[in-house]
């Protein structure tokens, strides 16, 4: 009972949070766009979801759900942007547990054309209800993640299939994936104190990813986005911090690792600097001596 208490009050904050967080993005997208606008959480346990939040549009035949409405995973476009965006262990979890009702002639009822309308979600970046659960009308959502870019909820626009014909599902949906990462930034900086500290949980974050990818080219603008910051924001962050950008600290970091192999390990240096993420030899040794002073060799163990 005392677990069960405790998941219910974080289930609630955790809803306050993303209402807080959202509302204001939530209005604008309504007013930019004549569409009724709904926020939800969900359930993989059920597996279902809940609308939390609603903003209806200022237009006749507006669109209105109703707080507490269950969300159907399989038949709505938040449904399927929140298990687009689930680790793929979780989602052959839900999808095992799932009943793919039919509710409409457009309604996806097998497995196969689910999997499928997931991936086509992935690549948009967001998901779409084309009639599925409620004849003529339509909804563009997409998921909210959290800092491990796991979804904790998803916004949707929503109205007569005709409204949201006449400006576009492309459009809505490019304005829905920027809504969503503006929600999610909120959150993140709603659970630290000042910007300072969250700077700090991004920048120790990537610390260690970066030490985790030694091989590996990251790309740092993808990085950034992860954390819901700009690219030269995170450059910024790190040079106050660590004295230098996150590519150079990445190249730092490899050439410290390769000059530990050297010094501990009688691999060849062609391997090590392999090891490290360099195909081209002669440039790892123009940059592990400029960056040491030294030629690689110069730290072989004797």
């Amino acid at each position: 009972m005392g677990s069960a208490n405790r998941e219910g009050r974080d289930s609630c904050k955790l809803q306050q949070r993303l209402i807080r967080s959202s509302l204001k993005t939530m209005v604008e997208l309504k007013d930019a766009n004549g569409l009724s606008v709904s926020l939800g959480t969900f359930d993989r346990r059920v597996p279902d979801g809940v609308v939390i939040e609603h903003v209806t549009a200022d237009r006749t035949h507006a669109m209105v759900l109703e707080i507490g409405l269950r969300l159907i995973l399989h038949a709505g476009a938040p449904g399927k942007a929140y298990l687009a965006s689930l680790p793929q262990d979780e989602l052959e979890d839900v999808l095992d547990r799932m009943e793919l009702t039919r509710f409409t002639d457009n309604t996806i009822t097998t497995r196969e054309e689910l999997l499928r309308e997931l991936d086509e979600t992935r690549r948009r970046g967001y998901a779409i209800d084309n009639s599925e659960y409620v004849t003529y009308t339509a909804c563009v959502g997409a998921a909210i993640l959290d800092s491990y870019q796991y979804p904790i909820g998803a916004i949707w626009m929503h109205g007569i299939i005709q409204h949201l014909e006449e400006i576009g599902f492309e459009v809505l949906g490019r304005q829905v994936v920027l809504a969503a990462g503006e929600i999610s930034s909120s959150m993140e900086r709603n659970q630290y104190q000042n910007q300072r500290e969250y700077a700090d949980f991004v920048i120790d974050t990537v610390r260690q990813q970066l030490a985790g990818e030694l091989a590996s080219r990251v790309d740092i603008r993808a990085l950034a986005a992860r954390y819901h910051v700009s690219y030269s924001t995170l450059g910024h962050w790190f040079k106050e911090r660590e004295g230098c950008g996150p590519s150079r600290y990445h190249l730092q970091l490899r050439l410290e690792a390769a000059m530990r192999m050297l010094r501990e390990t009688e691999r060849t240096v062609k391997d090590i600097a392999e090891d490290v993420g360099f195909d081209d030899h002669v440039q790892f040794f123009k940059m592990f001596k400029k960056r040491f002073d030294y030629p690689p060799l110069h730290f072989r163990r004797k």
